[in-house]
Parts: C-alpha cells; sequence; structure tokens
C-alpha cells in the first residue's frame, strides 16, 4: 500500500503543520503516526480514483495527490496533537480538506472530471488489483471442441472420460 508522502518533513512542507508540531505529535502518539493516517488517507484517494485511474500512482507521484493527501492529513494531525476545533485557523484547513475532497471527485469523474492524472490501463489495473499474470487475451486450438473438453476435464478433476 503506497504513501505517497515520503515522510513527516515532506508533509510539513506542504502543510501548515510545522515540524516542531510534527515533533511534538511524535512523542505524544509515536513517532509513525503522522505516516500511518498519510498511508490510510493514500489507500482512500487510491479507493475514490481506481474505477478511472491508474492506481497506486507510480514514483515520481504526482504532486496535485501529494496536496490532496496533506490538505486531507492537515486537520487530522491537528486534532491527534489537541487542538482545540475553534480555532481560528481551523476553518480554513477544514475547508482545504473539503476542496481537497471535492478535487478527487472530480478528478474520479469520467465525464464532468476536468483534472488530468494518469488514465487507467485495464491490462495494469487488473494486475493491480491481484491478478499474478496478465489475462488471456484469445485462445486458439486445432478442434473448435478442444476448449470444451477442457473445461470438462478441469471439472472432473484432469479425468476426462
Amino acid at each position: 500500500m503506497p504513501n505517497y508522502l515520503a515522510d513527516d518533513a515532506e508533509f510539513c512542507s506542504l502543510s501548515p503543520f510545522s515540524e516542531e508540531q510534527a515533533a511534538e505529535l511524535a512523542l505524544k502518539r509515536g513517532s509513525g503516526h503522522l505516516m500511518s493516517l498519510s498511508t490510510a488517507l493514500s489507500a482512500g484517494i487510491d479507493s475514490r480514483l481506481a474505477k478511472r485511474k491508474d492506481v497506486p500512482f507510480r514514483e515520481p507521484y504526482p504532486m496535485k495527490v501529494k496536496l490532496w493527501l496533506a490538505d486531507l492529513l492537515t486537520p487530522r494531525a491537528y486534532r491527534s496533537l489537541g487542538v482545540r476545533p475553534t480555532d481560528e485557523q481551523q476553518a480554513d484547513i477544514v475547508e482545504a480538506a473539503k476542496a481537497a475532497n471535492d478535487e478527487i471527485k472530480e478528478a474520479a469523474d469520467p465525464v464532468n472530471g476536468l483534472l488530468v492524472l494518469p488514465i487507467q490501463d485495464p491490462v495494469t489495473s487488473i494486475n493491480n488489483m491481484g491478478a499474478d499474470e496478465q489475462p488471456t487475451l484469445a485462445y486458439s486450438e486445432q478442434s473448435p471442441f478442444t476448449s470444451k473438453h477442457l473445461q470438462l476435464q478441469a471439472v472432473r478433476g484432469g479425468f476426462s472420460g
């Protein structure tokens, strides 16, 4: 499962969340807390875009995806740190997260979406969903009945008779 942000420092460079706050949060909640939240949110972005885009994205990750992730992660990071929801800055932060969510929905919309991200390749997307090899696109035998015999063998456990 990919995480589109490399580390806490990259998150802080894309967010109003400072590195001092990230260090404080690491002491309070554990050193991997921000990155575990980031991984979960990256999976959420992938699940939203999976029908139309080639996800997970390959490195180098699109900057737009990193910005979405930072905007979605920022309010959660502040909540984990214990910042008051009524803080003046929180309204802007929540609004940025809502805007990022709206942009992700727009990117997933095949008809009205205006954002350009890598388009899904059917073969690789099938492989990303768990298939180990490329799907069979064609099958040919000398006899038109060979495929039926092979199906019968498979049903009978390998014995044809």
